[in-house]
């Protein structure tokens, strides 16, 4: 008589849960005043975590501080303002990331007095990868740019987002020699051989 065998369905992996909207709000809140950059180009936090999973919106008051020669904003004033919308948005989870690939497409010019709105989104996040766009529009909804951004994440990083320094490389080892094969013995230059004499003979002897 056989023995019955009980079949269990099986149960599909759990997704890793996203970290909460608070979470990520407090990490935002940590790294915001830490970007001496902005901060000192007039950006400001002013939400995250709201809109999703890593949603950032950075303002900023376009002064004639920010101006090119011909009295426009200057773009890389807009895509500073992007590029920190995008560094804060892809560090929100707590691990350390870097930015891979940047790209802007300018749309619209924009004079000193206007205020300037980037918001970042998460399009795509892997264990090692994640792809954000970032739209930086006016106080009144008109587009001025679109940014695309590439992150990568090169390590595992601790509960203050610092991830730990690399030491220096240990020398390598030297290789032992193979055993049961002596060392070989350095050639001996060969002498250069001396060039022989040819005998010339007499012409009654040809």
């Amino acid at each position: 008589m056989s023995a019955r065998r009980t079949v269990r369905p099986h149960r599909a992996k759990r997704p890793a849960s996203a970290p909460a909207a608070g979470t990520r709000a407090q990490r935002l809140a940590e790294l915001a005043p830490r970007d001496a950059w902005a901060r000192q180009m007039g950006a400001r936090l002013v939400a995250g975590g709201r809109g999703g999973a890593g949603s950032v919106t950075l303002r900023l008051r376009v002064t004639e501080a920010h101006t090119n020669f011909y009295g426009f904003c200057h773009g890389g004033v807009i895509f500073t303002l992007a590029d920190s919308a995008f560094g804060l948005a892809c560090n929100a989870a707590g691990a350390v990331t870097v930015a891979l690939d940047a790209h802007i497409a300018f749309t619209r010019a924009v004079r000193a007095g206007e205020e300037l709105i980037a918001t970042a989104r998460e399009l795509a996040r892997t264990r090692r990868t994640g792809s954000y766009r970032v739209e930086v529009r006016t106080g009144d909804g008109q587009r001025v740019a679109h940014f695309l951004g590439t992150a990568y994440v090169p390590g595992e990083a601790g509960a203050t987002g610092a991830a730990a320094p690399a030491g220096p490389a240990a020398p390598a080892a030297p290789r032992p020699p193979r055993q049961g094969r002596s060392p070989r013995a350095p050639r001996t230059p060969r002498m250069p051989r001396t060039p022989r004499k040819v005998r010339s003979r007499p012409a009654a002897e040809r």
